[in-house]
């Protein structure tokens, strides 16, 4: 009797402690969640507020990682915010705790803050330097992981100084990475299905579609870029259904690729006018 009382004492302890780390795992999510509905907003205070609690819970019941991370994303608010100083000491208060708890975690967040802080601040050799360190860290120190969300940066980087062999090259290595996220992969065969479609590669563009159509189908990412549908019909000569998918797109981007279509279907004047609409819309912006 006593055997089975104490089994059943144990019973309602476990139960109780998995019935507490339930709650305390509803409320964190609770709190991540409304820390980056803030972020994007100007309400410094009440983020500060949310964020500051979420690392305090995190911090109690050891999660390292949203803990740091939570913390870095004090730094890129005020980055967002244009108060670079306040974030840039953010992000040495990070390393400089993280150094003295010899948080692997920690430091990458440090690098990787600096490194977004930096590219805030329109620093591309700097910021492109410091996913570069980040990206060097994360292979060393978490070898199975991705490190997709700076690969990512560094394609960006390379788009905006119009670098295409760049771009490509770390569009490729996002590919290549352990366990990489769909919504990287996703943005890799884009940016890889843009030279595709440059280079009026049909045979490699429609190889990266079909890659595209089956992450959407198994991973959820969301729609195919309208952009890509209408490229793929555009490469493959279905210029009736371009045009018509033309009006999925932004002003800018429809007026650029009606320009592409009409060329292709010979009729200049009809390019040349949407040409002449995309520089006009281009040079505004």
């Amino acid at each position: 009797m006593r055997l089975k009382t104490n089994f059943l004492v144990l019973t309602a302890i476990c139960l109780t402690s998995l019935n507490a780390m339930a709650q305390d795992y509803l409320y964190i999510m609770k709190m991540q969640s409304e820390m980056l509905r803030l972020i994007s907003t100007d309400d410094k205070d009440k983020f500060y507020e949310v964020t500051e609690a979420l690392k305090a819970e995190c911090q109690k019941i050891g999660d390292e990682r949203l803990f740091y991370t939570a913390w870095g994303n004090l730094s890129t608010y005020e980055a967002t915010h244009q108060n670079y100083m306040k974030a840039d000491d953010i992000a040495n208060q990070i390393a400089e705790y993280a150094e003295g708890q010899n948080s692997y975690w920690g430091n990458y967040v440090a690098l990787h803050v600096k490194a977004v802080n930096a590219l805030q601040k329109q620093d591309y050799e700097e910021a492109e330097g410091g996913f570069l360190k980040a990206v060097d860290f994360r292979h060393k120190y978490f070898p199975g992981e991705s490190a997709g969300d700076d690969l990512q940066e560094l394609m960006k980087i390379a788009n905006h100084r119009k670098d295409q062999k760049a771009g490509l090259k770390y569009a490729r290595q996002i590919l290549a990475e352990p366990n990489v996220a769909p919504i990287h992969k996703g943005r890799a065969l884009f940016r890889l299905s843009q030279f595709a479609f440059n280079q009026n590669k049909k045979e490699l563009y429609d190889s990266i579609y079909n890659e595209l159509k089956a992450l959407k189908e198994s991973d959820g990412i969301g729609t195919i870029e309208p952009v890509v549908e209408v490229n793929y019909h555009i490469i493959n000569g279905n210029y009736d259904e371009a045009l018509r998918l033309c009006q999925d797109l932004s002003p800018e981007s429809r007026a650029e690729r009606m320009a592409v279509i009409y060329h292709r279907m010979g009729n200049n004047d009809k390019a040349y006018e949407y040409m002449a609409k995309f520089k006009k819309i281009n040079d505004s912006i």
